[in-house]
C-alpha cells in the first residue's frame, strides 16, 4: 500500500520590502513637506529644459529671463518688441527658420505658466507652515543632483555645517515634526516678511541647515 502523496503546508506569506512600497508611497503622499518639494522640481526642470531648447536656437538665457518678465507683468508691448528682438537673435546664429514667432511666443506663455504655478507652490506651501526658502535650498539640490536625489550634497553641507561648529542635534526632532500627520490648524508664516540682503556667513549657513533638515527627512522617505 502506498503512502499518501504528502501535501505541503503553506508557508505564511513574507512580507517583501515591495509589498510595504504601497504603504510607504502613502505615507510620502500625506507630507506636504515632500509634495512641495516634488512639485518645485519638476516645475523647475520643465522651466530649464524649455530655456535649453530655447538658447540651443540662438535665444540667450538672460534674453529668456527678460521675455518671462515681461510676461509675468503683463506688460504685452514690450514682449512682443522683445520677441522680435529675440527672433532676430536666433536668425543671426542659426538663420533663418530656426526659430518662428509663433513657437517663441508659445514657449514664453509656457514659461510663464511654469512661473506662475511655482509662485503658487511657494505659496501653498507658506501657507501651510513651511518655510519657502529651506524647500528652495533643498528642492535646488535635489534638482542638481538627480542621479542620488540630492543624497551626497545634502550629507555633505550636513558635513560642512558640523565642521563650522553648527549644532544638529535639533535636526532628528524637526524632521519628524515635517513628516508627522498635519494638525488641524496648521501655523502661517507671515507673508509679508522681507528678506535682508545682508546675511552674516553663519546666519545663511543655519538657514541652509534648514533645508537640510527637511532634505533628510524627504529623501528618507523618496528612497
Amino acid at each position: 500500500m502506498s503512502s499518501p502523496a504528502v501535501v505541503p503546508f503553506p508557508k505564511e506569506p513574507t512580507r517583501s520590502s515591495d509589498d510595504a512600497a504601497p504603504e510607504k508611497e502613502q505615507a510620502s503622499k500625506n507630507n506636504p513637506v515632500n509634495t512641495a518639494v516634488r512639485d518645485l522640481c519638476a516645475l523647475a526642470t520643465a522651466s530649464e529644459n524649455i530655456r535649453a531648447d530655447l538658447a540651443a536656437i540662438g535665444v540667450p538665457r538672460r534674453v529668456t529671463n527678460v521675455l518671462v518678465e515681461l510676461g509675468v507683468q503683463k506688460q504685452t508691448e514690450r514682449l512682443a518688441e522683445t520677441i522680435d528682438s529675440a527672433l532676430e537673435q536666433s536668425e543671426k546664429a542659426h538663420g533663418a527658420g530656426a526659430l518662428d514667432k509663433t513657437t517663441l511666443a508659445a514657449r514664453v506663455v509656457e514659461l510663464v505658466r511654469i512661473e506662475e504655478d511655482t509662485d503658487h507652490a511657494r505659496q501653498v506651501a507658506r501657507g501651510q507652515g513651511l518655510d519657502p526658502r529651506s524647500l528652495a535650498i533643498l528642492s535646488q539640490l535635489i534638482q542638481s543632483n538627480p542621479g542620488d536625489g540630492g543624497t551626497r550634497a545634502v550629507n555633505t553641507l550636513l558635513a560642512y555645517a558640523t565642521a563650522a561648529g553648527i549644532s544638529l542635534d535639533g535636526v532628528p526632532q524637526l524632521s519628524a515634526e515635517l513628516t508627522a500627520p498635519p494638525p488641524s490648524v496648521l501655523p502661517q508664516i507671515p507673508r509679508g516678511r522681507s528678506e535682508s540682503g545682508s546675511f552674516a556667513p553663519r546666519r545663511v549657513l543655519r538657514d541652509a541647515i534648514i533645508g537640510a533638515a527637511i532634505g533628510v527627512a524627504v529623501i528618507a522617505i523618496l528612497t
